[in-house]
């Protein structure tokens, strides 16, 4: 099974990869959210892991994004907001929003 994970803070990124890899998964690291999801129908995964930016509007865009390329478990991790930007977050595809 293939997890694709994005996450812009090599710490983090380095923790995700072994936990997503422990629960028996091949971790692809993304840099670039839009290139993979232009080439999502080459390259799918049964799981995605995005560590949101300050950015929020383009983020909520990207996980929309995704959702329209395939019914994959998506989950979001973030600094902590407040709850309407929670359920924003979750209105626009992510199953699941972990905070930092």
């Amino acid at each position: 099974m293939q997890a694709l994970l994005h996450s812009p803070y090599p710490d983090e990124a380095a923790i995700l990869r072994l936990v997503i890899q422990q629960a028996g998964f091949s971790v692809r690291s993304i840099r670039d959210i839009d290139r993979a999801i232009e080439e999502w129908p080459e390259n799918p995964a049964e799981l995605v892991v995005l560590s949101l930016t300050d950015d929020f509007a383009k983020s909520l865009h990207r996980i929309v994004q995704m959702r329209a390329q395939a019914e994959i478990t998506l989950i979001v991790i973030t600094d902590p907001l407040t709850e309407n930007k929670h359920v924003e977050i979750l209105e626009a595809g992510a199953d699941l929003v972990v905070t930092r």
